[in-house]
C-alpha cells in the first residue's frame, strides 16, 4: 500500500515538474480550452507547446503557440467510429485497398479533418519506406496527400 502511495505521489510530482517551466498563458490556454481533460504533460518544440492530455477515454495532443493561441488537436479515432462520408471517401480514393497505419481526427479553428497513414500494398516492408499521410473532411473530400 505505501509503494501505491509513492508511485501516485510521484507521478504528480513529475507531472508538475513537467508543467513547470511552461508560461503561464499556454497553462491557462490549454485549462480554458480543456478545462475537464486530465494533463499529462507540456512539452515544447519548434516555438509551439504541445500538451499531451486524457480527454475521456483518450490520449490526445494539443498544439500551442508560444502566444497562447490554440493551432490544432489530434486524437486517435478508430475505423469503425468514422463518419460514412469519410469511409466512402477513402473507398472512392485511390488509397482503397492500401494498408492503414493510423487514422487521427484533426481538430484546428479552421474545422476538422480526418488524417490516414497509409502504406501501398504494393510496397516490400523493409526495403523502403513508402508511408503517406491524406486527408479527408468530415464530408469524405480528399484535401491533401
Amino acid at each position: 500500500m505505501k509503494t501505491k502511495g509513492f508511485i501516485i505521489a510521484l507521478s504528480m510530482f513529475v507531472a508538475s515538474a513537467a508543467t513547470a517551466q511552461i508560461p503561464q498563458n499556454i497553462k491557462d490556454a490549454f485549462r480554458h480550452k480543456y478545462p475537464d481533460a486530465t494533463l499529462k504533460k507540456f512539452r515544447h518544440e519548434n516555438k509551439t507547446y504541445v500538451a499531451l492530455f486524457v480527454n475521456g477515454k483518450e490520449n490526445d495532443k494539443a498544439v500551442f503557440s508560444e502566444t497562447g493561441s490554440w493551432i490544432k488537436t489530434v486524437a486517435p479515432e478508430k475505423l469503425n467510429n468514422l463518419p460514412d462520408a469519410v469511409k466512402t471517401g477513402l473507398l472512392k480514393s485511390r488509397y482503397d485497398g492500401w494498408f492503414i497505419q493510423e487514422c487521427t481526427q484533426i481538430k484546428t479553428p479552421k474545422g476538422m479533418l480526418y488524417s490516414f497513414d497509409v502504406t501501398s500494398p504494393y510496397t516490400f516492408t523493409g526495403c523502403f519506406k513508402a508511408d503517406n499521410y491524406v486527408y479527408f473532411t468530415p464530408s469524405g473530400n480528399l484535401v491533401k496527400q
